[in-house]
């Protein structure tokens, strides 16, 4: 028997509080890379994005450097485990 578990989901109304925890998750730049995860804190807003219309989330990530580029294939995750 197959057992699927999503994990939990943000509703659409909800918004980051400045100061708020996430954690990153992704692949940084190289295919070949393994999963990284990074601790960030969200400053802010940033600009709109041409593909969703929506404010983009400006994230700091003290010890992710230059590997947050490319930070794909991962969620962001908050405090308690949903994806954003």
């Amino acid at each position: 028997e197959s057992r699927t578990q999503f994990m939990p989901v943000i509703s659409s109304e909800e918004r980051p509080r400045l100061g708020q925890r996430f954690t990153l998750a992704g692949f940084p730049t190289n295919r070949n890379e393994e999963l990284t995860t990074h601790d960030c804190t969200f400053k802010g807003y940033g600009t709109i994005d041409k593909y969703s219309n929506e404010r983009t989330y400006l994230l700091y990530c003290p010890a992710a450097e230059s590997t947050v580029s490319g930070m794909s294939g991962g969620p962001l995750l908050d405090q308690n485990g949903r994806v954003w």
